[in-house]
């Protein structure tokens, strides 16, 4: 099987959400930053009480709940903003590139304009198909993105993806529902 086709800034920056979505780390970081927020904002709303001043707990009381109820919704634009600069800065000489990828016995090949290379099935981690992309994540944490827009006809890429997932024996993982919120 052969597939051709381009990659746009919404393809790379749809993977980046996705991977952020998923990772430990940035999912930690949030947690610490709330929780920074809660401390700070309960030892800030402390001090007015300590001193008497109650027009000022209430302010600074409502006022933190809801910072803290907007930050997940801020944290999120503003990852956005950010990963979607990193796309800017590291993939834009990728965006509208023609991708060649093609399916061997083994292996499948991917070219494109600045040469080639053959990545072993056997070192395929996890097929990801969501409502958008299908994603070939590799042990090195590389990652292949197909995405379905570029298709008339998804099936039988599906079909190979599945079958090649069960031939491997690794997940085939269908996240169609998931979206970046």
């Amino acid at each position: 099987m052969n597939l051709k086709y381009k990659l746009t800034k919404e393809d790379f920056l749809f993977h980046q959400l996705y991977s952020a979505n998923h990772s430990k780390t940035i999912k930690r970081n949030a947690l610490n930053g709330q929780i920074a927020l809660i401390v700070g904002f309960t030892s800030f709303t402390s001090v007015f009480y300590l001193i008497d001043e109650i027009f000022l707990v209430y302010f600074s009381a409502i006022f933190s709940v809801l910072i803290i109820l907007m930050f997940p919704f801020f944290r999120k634009r503003a990852l956005k903003r950010r990963l979607s600069e990193y796309v800017d800065e590291h993939y834009v000489e990728r965006f509208g590139k023609e991708y060649n990828v093609q399916f061997n016995e083994d292996d499948f090949q991917i070219i494109d304009d600045t040469g080639e290379a053959k990545i072993k099935y056997s070192s395929l981690e996890k097929v990801i198909e969501l409502s958008s992309h299908y994603l070939l994540k590799s042990r090195s944490k590389g990652t292949l993105i197909i995405p379905k827009s570029a298709f008339e006809n998804t099936d039988v890429i599906k079909a190979k993806l599945e079958a090649l997932s069960e031939q491997l024996k690794i997940e085939y993982a269908k996240e169609l529902n998931w979206k970046w919120k």
